[in-house]
C-alpha cells in the first residue's frame, strides 16, 4: 500500500469500531507433551494478539514431562523434562526412540510473560499436580506414597 497509495487508497479519515465480544478469548498450548522452545512460544503469543486472544493457558506439566525450572528441585527438569527409551520417562505411542524434551527457564518465562504482556496476552500457567505428576515422581520419588501400591 505504500508503495503504490494510487492503487490502495484509503478514508482520509473515519473511525473504525471493531472489539471482540467475548471477554475471556485464548487458547490451549500443552507443551508436558509436546515441548516447543521459547522463540516459539513467543511467536505463538504474537499469532493470538493478531486474532484478538487474549489468554494463553499454558500447560506446562503432566505425567509426559515437567517443564518449568525450580531451584530447590533441579531433578524435576534434570530428569522430568525428558522422555526416551531408556529414561526415567518413557516416550510416548508414537514417537521415536530419541531422547526429547526441554524445559523453561525461569528467564526464559519471565521473558515469555513481558512479551505476552507487551500484546495484552495474560498467562494462565497450569502445573497439574496432584494427579498426573508421572514425571514429577520420576524425578523426585521420596514424594511417592509408601503405602499406595498402585501405579
Amino acid at each position: 500500500a505504500r508503495l503504490h497509495p494510487e492503487v490502495f487508497q484509503f478514508p482520509a479519515s473515519g473511525v473504525i469500531v471493531d472489539e471482540p465480544s467475548m471477554g475471556w478469548r485464548g487458547l490451549h498450548l500443552d507443551v508436558a507433551r509436546q515441548f516447543y522452545g521459547a522463540a516459539e512460544v513467543k511467536k505463538l503469543v504474537a499469532v493470538l494478539a493478531w486474532n484478538k486472544l487474549n489468554r494463553f493457558h499454558w500447560h506446562l506439566s503432566d505425567d509426559e514431562a515437567w517443564r518449568v525450572e525450580i531451584d530447590a528441585y533441579p531433578d524435576l527438569t534434570a530428569v522430568g523434562a525428558w522422555r526416551g527409551h531408556g529414561l526415567a520417562v518413557p516416550p510416548l505411542l508414537g514417537s521415536s526412540p530419541a531422547r526429547t524434551g526441554g524445559y523453561y527457564t525461569k528467564a526464559a518465562i519471565r521473558e515469555i510473560v513481558a512479551h505476552a504482556k507487551s500484546f495484552g496476552v495474560e498467562i494462565v500457567p497450569e502445573i497439574d499436580v496432584p494427579g498426573h505428576c508421572y514425571a514429577m515422581l520420576q524425578a523426585i520419588p521420596e514424594l511417592r506414597d509408601p503405602a499406595e501400591v498402585g501405579s
